[in-house]
């Protein structure tokens, strides 16, 4: 798994939605290009780890997971 870091406007959206569990979101990052990067691990809104390496720059959108 590749670390995460989500810039503050990213964390501040994040902290306003629901934990998939404990101290954590499983969310789908959508990147500007348009590519979806599935289950993505956020702890406490700001750090995880991700299946794949991204530019949190290249964010588009945040969704929580349908697992």
């Amino acid at each position: 798994m590749i670390p995460v870091r989500l810039n503050e406007e990213w964390s501040r959206r994040l902290a306003l939605l629901p934990e998939t569990s404990m101290g954590s979101q499983h969310v789908d990052v959508i990147l500007k290009k348009g590519r979806v990067i599935k289950d993505v691990v956020i702890f406490n809104a700001e750090k995880g780890h991700s299946p794949e390496p991204f530019d949190p720059a290249d964010i588009a959108d945040i969704r929580l997971s349908n697992r």
